[in-house]
């Protein structure tokens, strides 16, 4: 497969191969494209040998929006699109910024749940206070009865 590649970014594949670089990219930029791709392919080996070993990896795979975020990538990098590094880049920061949101709507929605719920009585708490005063007073006073007797 990297050899394939490695024809494809050079462009020896024979005939009109339409997915030829060769004509459409300087050196340079095939150089780099070869190298992102071969060490993508590399990564993806020690992927597939890591799963073969006995201790398990857990790992979710390649998602769909880091597929698109490196097409992104791949195609500014070549200069086929001419958009903002933060619109190539969006498949990796919007979902943190939506899940940055969504953590930030629950609690805001918890702190809303525990305002509303009712308080303590202050009169109540003051009452209690008193009554255990009161007896404490009383406590005090016998004791003292008893040690004069």
């Amino acid at each position: 497969m990297i050899q394939y590649i490695g024809l494809w970014c050079n462009g020896s594949t024979g005939g009109s191969n339409p997915l030829s670089l060769s004509s459409n990219l300087s050196g340079l930029t095939k150089f780099y494209l070869k190298i992102f791709i071969m060490s993508f392919l590399e990564e993806l080996k020690k992927k597939v040998d890591a799963q073969k070993s006995p201790v398990t990896v857990v790992n979710r795979g390649v998602t769909p929006l880091s597929l698109l975020g490196i097409a992104f990538i791949v195609l500014k990098v070549m200069g086929q699109i001419t958009w903002s590094w933060w619109w190539v880049l969006a498949p990796f920061w919007i979902p943190v910024v939506i899940a940055v949101s969504l953590l930030f709507f629950v609690i805001l929605l918890l702190a809303i749940i525990a305002a509303k719920e009712p308080t303590i009585n202050v009169e109540v708490e003051a009452s209690k206070k008193k009554t255990r005063t009161k007896k404490t007073k009383k406590e005090d006073g016998a004791g003292v009865e008893g040690k004069n007797e």
